[in-house]
């Protein structure tokens, strides 16, 4: 917080600002290492509690999205959205935002300037589906099943200068696990990558 006030302040040198910039950068990286690192802790002990709360999944959906809007319009990515407002789940609130949230902010992050970003939400029978498609490099075929893996970044130059940590597939993974759903993914080389959540409605 001391940083962003002095960041803002008119009186700071510009050599000074982006030392400053750089200092802050590291700061978030390790916060957010940190907080997933915790998340993670969660998952190897049996005890994690699942809370189990009524999700109205397009309300949710258009909260992450609005929040995401610096970070997409920073890149000049538009978002559409397609929401069935009738899609409803039970299951933990928190861990369900940081699902949604990780999947549309790497599609934000790893998309191509002035790409496009396709939120889907639809029912299907008993179960919930959500598609997040972006027009991002895509993933090479060999590279998909290591995805979800912890730590493993497909471009870690790239992945560590937008401040990926490697974990938020992984995080996403158990997450969907934790409420009985799957986690796919479709990705063409250089035309981008369609995340797929099925979760059921009553986890």
């Amino acid at each position: 917080g001391e940083i962003e006030e002095l960041l803002s302040t008119e009186s700071c040198p510009e050599n000074i600002k982006g030392k400053l910039d750089s200092i802050l950068e590291e700061i978030q990286y390790l916060s957010s290492m940190s907080n997933r690192l915790l998340l993670i802790h969660s998952m190897d002990t049996d005890n994690f509690q699942c809370k189990s709360e009524h999700i109205v999944l397009a309300d949710l959906l258009r909260d992450i999205v609005q929040d995401a809007g610096i970070i997409s319009s920073d890149r000049d990515i538009n978002i559409s959205m397609s929401l069935d407002d009738s899609a409803e789940i039970t299951g933990d609130r928190e861990l369900i935002t940081r699902l949604l949230w990780n999947l549309i902010d790497n599609a934000i992050k790893y998309n191509k300037l002035g790409g496009t970003v396709d939120v889907s939400l639809k029912e299907q029978d008993d179960h919930i589906q959500i598609c997040i498609q972006d027009t991002g490099l895509g993933i090479q075929e060999k590279e998909i099943p290591n995805i979800f893996e912890r730590f493993y970044r497909v471009d870690k130059s790239r992945s560590r200068e937008q401040g990926g940590t490697g974990l938020g597939l992984a995080i996403c993974k158990w997450i969907v696990r934790l409420h009985n759903g799957i986690i796919d993914v479709d990705s063409t080389v250089s035309e981008g990558s369609t995340f797929t959540v099925s979760l059921p409605k009553h986890a």
